[in-house]
């Protein structure tokens, strides 16, 4: 075993134990090393891709934290709502408005629970969209609210320069 699955598998183990309710999620995530895959990423077969050089620098319990937020992207069904609203060959552009739009919904929601994650994570307040203003917004209505922010200035959101993990079809 390679020293970043040891180090994922360690923060899989601290990630159920944050969030028992996610614990069948978490373990069913198949680690893939993709070194191509900027940070992470998941696909509809419940496989984590990740980067081994974005995985050695990173703390556990960051680490946990954006495997956490991998398993939203899966238990959120993403990837579905995405076909359901944009159809199944929705344009590049839209689909990486619609990755940051769900990467802000599940990092707001993640560091309400105090869910430690990277300080370089996306999230609406960086891209200069605002988060939703009730505190008892469901992560769903975020979504739809973060999507129809980043539409309004779509010409003017760049996609972070990091890399995206994005949900892969």
């Amino acid at each position: 075993m390679t020293a970043a699955k040891k180090k994922i598998s360690k923060a899989r183990l601290m990630a159920c134990k944050k969030w028992p309710c996610a614990t069948h999620a978490i373990l069913t995530l198949r680690p893939v090393e993709r070194a191509s895959v900027g940070t992470m990423a998941v696909d509809q077969f419940w496989r984590l891709y990740y980067n081994p050089e974005f995985i050695e620098p990173l703390p556990i319990e960051e680490l946990a934290g954006v495997i956490l937020h991998e398993a939203m992207h899966l238990l959120g069904r993403h990837h579905r709502r995405l076909a359901a609203i944009h159809g199944k060959n929705a344009p590049l552009n839209l689909v990486q408005l619609w990755n940051i739009a769900t990467d802000c919904a599940i990092n707001s929601l993640l560091k309400k629970e105090g869910v430690k994650l990277p300080d370089w994570e996306v999230d609406g307040g960086r891209l200069n969209v605002c988060s939703p203003l009730s505190s008892t917004c469901q992560t769903a209505s975020r979504l739809e609210y973060y999507m129809k922010e980043l539409l309004k200035n779509a010409e003017t959101v760049e996609v972070p320069a990091f890399g995206l993990g994005v949900v892969l079809f």
